[in-house]
């Protein structure tokens, strides 16, 4: 997921405000993405080395909802830009840039679904932070 194109897709089954907890998980405290449900809404958090790059959707998902982020690569060689993109249900909620990407590793830290069981990738939670809806499917598709 470094140094490329990709689209993380979540299928996930939420009770609005009641459900939280981490959908996917790479990385920790230095450097590493996270998306999670934040009383029900949905955070995308990058972190470069502390510097955190953030998408908030606006309101608490309910039901069966698909949760995507783009992560669309700008860089020509290894921790180059990219431009970020937060969608609920096919509809973008949430955008931003990256101006430098994590060139190598994530580190030596986990990769989780439905909770973060290393050092946090964010310190807005505390790990494991697990998921409290249902997670259907996580899909990464590299373009």
């Amino acid at each position: 997921m470094k140094n490329a194109f990709w689209t993380l897709t979540a299928n996930v089954k939420a009770e609005g405000a009641k459900s939280q907890g981490v959908i996917l998980a790479v990385g920790g405290v230095a450097v590493g993405l996270v998306l999670y449900l934040d009383k029900g809404v949905p955070v995308f958090d990058y972190n470069f080395f502390e510097e955190h790059t953030t998408l908030k959707g606006s309101k608490a998902v309910s039901g069966d909802a698909t949760i995507e982020v783009d992560f669309d690569y700008q860089g020509d060689k290894p921790g180059g830009a990219a431009k970020l993109t937060l969608k609920v249900n096919g509809e973008s909620v949430a955008t931003g840039e990256l101006k430098q990407t994590i060139a190598g590793r994530f580190g030596i830290d986990t990769f989780g679904i439905g909770e973060d069981t290393g050092q946090p990738v964010t310190h807005e939670y505390e790990p494991p932070n697990a998921f409290t809806g249902e997670i259907e499917k996580v899909v990464v598709e590299m373009k």
